[in-house]
């Protein structure tokens, strides 16, 4: 019971490590690069302050859609957490 509590342990960390370090910048990449192809090219554009709030508030919804969840890491490292916590130890014999 408690190598099972172990693996899900170790399978929530791994999958919130990958999530970090794989997930968050490429989907933060990809809504830059689209926002930013929406733009247009004259640099002697001027942008309304209602415009700029708009492109924000499209660029933080797009952000957080994307956004990849850590739910599923975190449920496993808790699982597996209660499992070592209340899983039966061996006896140790006492010499």
């Amino acid at each position: 019971m408690r190598v099972t509590g172990f693996i899900f342990l170790l399978a929530g960390f791994f999958w919130l490590v990958l999530v970090a370090k794989l997930g968050i910048p490429v989907s933060a990449r990809k809504v830059f690069q689209e926002h930013c192809n929406r733009l247009p090219i004259s640099e002697a554009a001027t942008y309304s302050r209602s415009d700029v709030e708009r492109q924000m508030r499209d660029v933080l919804s797009d952000t957080l859609q994307r956004y990849p969840s850590i739910l599923y890491g975190s449920l496993s490292m808790l699982v597996g957490g209660l499992l070592c916590a209340f899983a039966p130890r061996r006896a140790t014999k006492d010499t």
